[in-house]
């Protein structure tokens, strides 16, 4: 019997996003989670920027699910 780790596999991307606002932000990762079950915020790096302190560049990694094989 095979357990679950055999039958699926993640892939991982990062996504640079520069001078987005936190709202902006949060709206992008909620739709990231919420629009595919599949996909998941896996890591996120936030800065804040030095010639905007209202705005933050990010770095997001997404991983998605994949059926193995």
């Amino acid at each position: 019997e095979s357990t679950g780790s055999d039958q699926v596999k993640e892939e991982a991307a990062e996504v640079m996003i520069k001078n987005v606002s936190l709202d902006r932000l949060h709206e992008f990762l909620r739709q990231i989670e919420e629009g595919n079950r599949l996909v998941k915020v896996r890591r996120l790096k936030i800065k804040s920027r030095f010639d905007n302190k209202q705005m933050l560049d990010a770095s997001v990694t997404v991983g998605t699910y994949k059926p193995a094989g």
